[in-house]
């Protein structure tokens, strides 16, 4: 795979860890190297879902697979771009399905463990106004 290809699978992975909501909340904090690190692991894991979706669908289907040779001729750039889109639609899938009860508990545990000393303060007082 041409390595300007791998741009593909790494943006895909930062659109995932970004706008997925069990990830977006340890995201947040996240600063440089460790963002990039997280989204070429997330790019890593669609690049390698979409290897094996276009594997088999270059077999079933060698109609898509010439079709899409006939626009982009560069090897590999129909995995690469699965892998982008795998990464945009995930989360918009997977989203619904999580409760918004459990990201409360989530967020107040990741203030707990790893916040600084002003948010621990504003999130008891703002547990304790509601009560």
């Amino acid at each position: 795979m041409p390595l300007n290809l791998l741009i593909l699978p790494l943006i895909g992975g930062y659109l995932f860890v970004f706008n997925f909501k069990l990830t977006k909340l340890t995201t947040e904090r996240l600063q440089g190297h460790r963002l990039l690190i997280e989204s070429a692991l997330a790019g890593i894991v669609f690049l390698f879902l979409s290897s094996i979706i276009t594997y088999y669908a270059s077999n079933k289907y060698p109609q898509i697979s010439h079709f899409w040779d006939d626009f982009f001729p560069f090897e590999y750039s129909g995995t690469a771009f699965l892998s982008f889109v795998l990464g945009y639609i995930l989360p918009k899938i997977m989203n619904p399905f999580i409760r918004e009860q459990y990201l409360l508990s989530k967020s107040k545990k990741i203030i707990e463990d790893r916040g600084e000393p002003i948010e621990v303060l504003l999130e008891k007082a703002l547990s304790e106004e509601n009560r």
